[in-house]
């Protein structure tokens, strides 16, 4: 088995450098319902090992795919038919494990249209206990009709931010294969990162090799990451001066570089995301103390409301709604007098325009409607208006008579 396949994330939990997603996936999953995410990202930074570890959480059998709930839609395979038949077999409950389905839709931007526009009606009717993830390299190239549809996630793939977690990732594989505690150091094993990118993937990838030279000549961690020249593509990755390794290789002393102003801002705003991630600290590293919250300031008190008689208060209230004790009753308040509405302008000599005439006490809409279906005009509008006036007005409004426009 491979490093990729046997280290591959089996839970949310042992996913890395991802620590908003896992907690917001983690609160998702003590109430689920039926709703599409978009996990994006660079290649390898863990989008499909999340999806997969999320339908593993819900109770869906990985191992027997469609039969435990599992359905997966390869990027070569993202056409409409493909997606309806999906969909259907997600209707009927699977065999194995829970009664979820998960669809996990891989490298999503490279669906064909007719598969985009099925989406966007699918997805305000998923079926019920129904997971879809969709999982791109670049969410920019999903229309963004369909974004509006799900909860997107972007995963973190910047090579300064996945530094610790990387080296951390490293550290704990080699100790396994090899037995030994001389890890090699991440930030010189080259291709690790490439336009500032880096990748659990390729690490696996790069380690595999260094794994099997350590397991056959004993090679020693340091010596690995010496084996490969350091890397030149991302050179703010080296903040302190290097130092010889324990073989003596003077060269490490050629390669000190300054400390970086640049690198050591990014490395405050790394420990200020630390701390306001929840998320499981990599291993050999320590988790950053809490920091106590500010007290908050105290709330004054209200005045004390002054203490009023109430034998007082109810004589004078009485006293003000003409009791007999206070004498004769209060004569009621007069009613406001009616105010008569103005009557509606009507055309009463020559040919009134449509243009001219007051139609803000007609509800157009309604009136057009019913024109549109077949109702008679002039059982539409009062008699003393001239009906050529309404019909001009509804044609010039998009209402023709027969047209059943709603």
């Amino acid at each position: 088995m491979s490093l990729v396949e046997k280290y591959r994330p089996q839970a949310l939990a042992d996913l890395r450098g991802q620590g908003f997603v896992v907690h917001q996936l983690t609160l998702w999953l003590q109430d689920p319902q039926s709703c599409a995410f978009c996990f994006s990202g660079c290649s390898g930074c863990g989008k499909t090992s999340a999806a997969l570890a999320l339908a593993s959480e819900l109770g869906v059998v990985l191992e027997e795919e469609e039969c435990g709930g599992l359905h997966q839609i390869a990027s070569g395979e993202q056409t409409g038919e493909k997606v309806r038949e999906r969909l259907h077999a997600c209707m009927f409950r699977p065999f194995f494990g829970s009664s979820w389905h998960v669809l996990v839709v891989n490298e999503a931007d490279a669906m064909t249209p007719n598969a985009a526009y099925t989406w966007l009606d699918v997805l305000e009717n998923l079926p019920p206990r129904t997971c879809v993830i969709f999982t791109t390299n670049n969410a920019e190239k999903l229309p963004q009709r369909l974004l509006d549809r799900c909860e997107h996630f972007a995963f973190v793939s910047d090579a300064m931010l996945l530094l610790p977690y990387l080296q951390a990732f490293a550290s704990e594989v080699w100790e396994k294969e090899t037995g030994r505690d001389d890890r090699p150091d991440v930030s010189q094993i080259e291709g690790l990162v490439t336009n500032g990118q880096a990748s659990f993937r390729r690490l696996l990838q790069l380690l595999t090799p260094l794994v099997r030279n350590a397991k056959s000549a004993g090679i020693s961690g340091k010596s690995a990451g010496s084996w490969n020249s350091v890397v030149t593509s991302h050179p703010t990755l080296i903040n302190t001066p290097t130092t010889p390794n324990e073989e003596g290789d003077e060269m490490a002393t050629k390669t000190k570089r300054a400390a970086n102003p640049y690198t050591a801002d990014l490395l405050k705003r790394v420990e200020r995301i630390q701390e306001l991630t929840p998320c499981r600290a990599p291993v050999g590293i320590p988790a950053p103390e809490p920091v106590a919250a500010p007290k908050p300031a105290p709330i004054p008190k209200p005045a004390p409301k002054p203490v009023v008689d109430e034998v007082e208060l109810a004589l004078a209230r009485l006293a003000d709604d003409g009791c007999p004790h206070d004498g004769e009753p209060k004569p009621p308040a007069p009613k406001p007098a009616k105010v008569a509405k103005a009557a509606k302008p009507v055309p009463t000599t020559g040919r009134a325009s449509w243009r001219t005439f007051d139609f803000s006490g007609y509800d157009l809409a309604a009136i057009g409607a019913a024109y549109a279906a077949g109702t008679p005009l002039r059982k539409l509008i009062p008699a003393e208006v001239p009906g050529s006036i309404f019909s001009e007005k509804l044609n010039s409004l998009g209402f023709k008579k027969g047209s059943k426009v709603a």
